[in-house]
């Protein structure tokens, strides 16, 4: 017979007798076996897909090797176990689906046994790799789980133990969904009673109908980051003023996953805040409206009286024979004097009418609801009446009177104008006799010390009228002077040299004030400038200066760019300029704290004057960085005579020191107000007992003044 002409004949000619088949029926079993190895291919790609048998299947040469290969690799104790498994199992199913295996193993029961035990194998390598893989990932995902959560558990610990703070979490929906240890001691409320109960419980049902605890979330949604104060509801119903500070949660990616809250209790802080802004509009020693807030009701009573003139008036007075009784029986009496005139004065007056001290011995009243002008005279009358009888100080009777102008509202009044007429006619009371009342006539009008209109200050501006003035300030614990503030004054052509407050607010147009401003500051500055070439090889006349920006220059844009040019132009270190700001123009105008960061950029110092009239918080000064404030001088008149005023400028040191800022207390006129300044802890002081603001050419004899004042203190 000849030999097999081809691999598949070979195949059959190799197979049991048994199996043997010729002509057609061996055409038809080589077509049915191409098949299946077509199905077999197919299979096996399939599986090779999955990994299981990608490291063994090599490709066509493991697809049409000889079952007689096969069958010794299946058995052969050389080759690795995993290999054996997978390659017998190929074997077992490449015999079963060409039906080729009871040749090869004897039996069909022998065959689906080994079949079974090799296709176990293999499923048992298979199933061994996925779950190495599976444990791997496992691991890996369980030790970032574990890392995760260790982070989470020391952080948590970390923010339990802080127990100042109350720091929660909150879910999307405004939920509480965590709670430290300080939120309990602050709100009251267990971490497993308040998890999950809406934040408004914390709002007063004033703010919730307001709608407050949705818009901190709405605004740290939108803005990532809400602060706000405000009073705090806690679990007994107690109440506490509250600061927080709300930011937004994101993951990983991006998405939102709640708020963190942190609030702190500053209801201390509060009240002293409102200590000092009550003291800021009130007289220290009888509790009266002081000037401040009596102008300030002045200018609501002339919006009113708009629609009937006259229906609003001002009376203005001192005490007749006031200095008398205070230099005879002393300062102590004379306190107490102004006290019962005050006593006397609000029973005088009507309910609707406002009683003020405007320092020292003089007071003022605003009448309001006037049916006719008589009404105000008729308080006029009053008054002088209730004064009238004498006073009893420590056994001793006192006698005073009131010589009181008035001044009726008009169409074209300001509250300045309208108490200014009321003082001039006062002066005519005075002239004609102790106790009279003067109604205010055109004819008083050359006794207004004011100038006339802005025209004649913008006319002032331009020939060169304007002047500037210098006050020391001094260090109260090295008792040197270390600068001096520059303070503008107008040289009249008729009246002479005019304060600041005595023509400034004419200057209505924002034009006319922002000229002014930068003339100010340019001319101190170029006057520091000469100051340091004067003395290139020593100590300058002048280490630092000070110079106020108006209300109106403080919105300006341009602000920044005329400090630069300044500096540019008179080449002095920024160092050595501070800027003073007024706390009542720096709560007027809150969005100017970008142009004082522009500032601060620049290298020059901030300053806050007249500190406690503005009830500016104490957060805007940290955020400010601001150097240094001036405690005004409503709080420094009182020191070492009353000690309500110790206290409170005891409070306004002690917080500046808690920001690092410097306290300079302003117009120190007595050695009782310089010691307790000092024994408070105040680090610098300016006033007249040190020495009066100077012209530049007098300001060395005042500069030796304030030495020899500050050594002989």
């Amino acid at each position: 017979m000849a030999a097999p002409s081809s691999t598949l004949e070979r195949q059959r000619a190799s197979l049991p007798s048994t199996r043997r088949i010729s002509g057609r029926a061996w055409l038809d079993a080589r077509a049915r076996s191409e098949q299946k190895q077509g199905r077999l291919l197919a299979l096996v790609l399939a599986l090779a897909s999955t990994g299981a048998l990608a490291d063994v299947l090599l490709g066509d040469s493991v697809i049409l090797i000889g079952l007689q290969v096969l069958a010794p690799l299946i058995a052969a104790a050389t080759i690795d176990v995993r290999r054996t498994a997978v390659v017998a199992a190929y074997a077992l199913v490449l015999a079963s689906v060409l039906g080729y295996s009871n040749d090869i193993f004897g039996s069909v029961d022998h065959g689906s046994r080994l079949l079974t035990v090799a296709l176990g194998g293999a499923l048992s390598v298979w199933t061994a790799r996925l779950r190495g893989r599976s444990d791997a990932q496992r691991e890996r995902a369980e030790g970032a789980e574990l890392s995760a959560r260790e982070s989470e558990e020391r952080f948590r610990a970390l923010v339990d133990g802080v127990e100042d703070y109350a720091i929660y979490s909150i879910d999307e929906h405004g939920l509480v969904a965590s709670w430290n240890s300080g939120a309990e001691r602050l709100h009251g409320y267990r971490r497993e009673e308040i998890t999950g109960v809406p934040i408004g419980c914390f709002y007063t049902l004033e703010d919730v109908a307001a709608g407050k605890p949705e818009q901190a979330l709405s605004v740290a949604e939108q803005e990532g980051r809400f602060e706000e104060e405000g009073w705090r509801v806690r679990k007994d119903a107690s109440r506490f003023y509250a600061e927080a500070v709300t930011t937004l949660l994101r993951d990983d990616s991006g998405h939102m996953r709640g708020y963190a809250r942190v609030t702190r209790d500053v209801t201390e802080r509060k009240r002293l805040e409102s200590q000092l802004a009550h003291q800021a509009f009130h007289d220290s020693m009888t509790g009266l409206p002081n000037r401040r807030l009596f102008l300030d009701r002045v200018a609501g009573a002339l919006a009113r009286s708009e629609r009937r003139e006259g229906s609003a008036a001002v009376l203005f007075f001192d005490l007749d024979r006031f200095k008398a009784v205070n230099d005879t029986l002393g300062h102590a009496a004379g306190d107490e004097l102004l006290l019962g005139v005050a006593a006397r004065l609000r029973e005088a007056v009507r309910g609707e009418d406002t009683v003020a001290r405007f320092g020292g011995d003089e007071f003022a009243v605003l009448c309001e609801e006037l049916a006719e002008r008589h009404d105000a005279i008729t308080v006029a009358e009053r008054i002088g009446a209730a004064l009238a009888v004498p006073f009893e100080i420590d056994g001793t009777m006192a006698s005073v009177s009131a010589s009181v102008g008035m001044a009726f509202a008009g169409a074209r009044h300001t509250p300045d104008a309208l108490l200014q007429e009321a003082d001039a006619a006062m002066y005519r009371a005075k002239e004609r006799g102790d106790g009279l009342a003067v109604v205010f006539d055109e004819s008083l009008r050359p006794h207004k010390e004011q100038a006339t209109d802005e025209a004649d200050l913008r006319r002032a501006l331009d020939r060169g009228e304007l002047r500037l003035v210098y006050q020391p300030l001094v260090d109260l614990r090295t008792g040197t002077v270390t600068g001096v503030e520059a303070l503008v004054r107008w040289a009249h052509p008729e009246r002479g040299l005019l304060r600041a407050a005595e023509f400034m607010e004419l200057a209505e147009e924002p034009e006319l004030a922002t000229h002014m401003g930068a003339w100010v500051l340019r001319e101190a500055c170029s006057q520091l400038g000469r100051w340091s070439d004067e003395a290139p090889d020593s100590a300058p006349l002048v280490l630092s200066l000070a110079v106020n920006l108006s209300a109106r220059q403080l919105p300006q844009p341009e602000l920044p760019e005329l400090v630069a040019d300044v500096l540019a132009e008179t080449g002095i270190d920024p160092a050595t300029l501070s800027l003073e700001i007024s706390e009542r123009d720096l709560v007027a105008h809150p969005r100017s704290t970008t142009a004082l960061f522009a500032l601060r950029g620049l290298g020059v110092r901030l300053a806050v004057d007249d500190f406690g009239t503005g009830y500016s918080s104490l957060s805007l000064l940290k955020r400010l960085s601001v150097d240094s404030v001036k405690i005004a001088a409503p709080f420094v008149e009182g020191l070492g005579r009353r000690s309500e005023d110790s206290t409170l400028v005891a409070a306004m040191i002690s917080m500046a020191r808690s920001l690092g800022v410097t306290t300079v207390a302003e117009a120190v006129e007595t050695r009782a107000q310089l010691e307790e300044l000092r024994a408070l802890g105040c680090d610098r002081a300016q006033g007249y007992l040190f020495a009066r603001p100077a012209l530049v050419e007098d300001l060395p004899d005042a500069l030796r003044v304030s030495r020899l004042a500050l050594a002989a203190a």
